[in-house]
């Protein structure tokens, strides 16, 4: 996750519940090579994706997901679902 910038984060609850968002589908596109790239899909129906999965870990693994509003280093900025607490920022408090 190095060159990201992380702009704010949600649980999926609460991004759904901002968004208005019923359901979100991941979805695996495969590549030529075998492997694959997960996506957020807003439904399946419209195939509109709005953004990708983390690939730090496998999804199966992720077992306290969260969704942040993310700046790549060349400034597109996009949703990545991902493990709570697997960027650079510091916990100072749980409440």
């Amino acid at each position: 996750m190095a060159g990201l910038t992380f702009n704010s984060t949600f649980t999926v609850k609460e991004f759904k519940e901002k968004n208005s968002i019923e359901n979100l589908n991941i979805i695996e596109v495969p590549k030529k090579d075998g492997s694959g790239n997960c996506l957020i899909m807003i439904n399946a129906d419209t195939n509109k994706s709005i953004g990708l999965v983390s690939n730090v870990k496998p999804f199966s693994e992720i077992t306290k997901p969260v969704i942040s509003d993310v700046t790549g280093e060349d400034g597109t900025t996009f949703f990545m679902l991902h493990q709570l607490g697997e960027s650079k920022a510091t916990v100072i408090a749980t409440l």
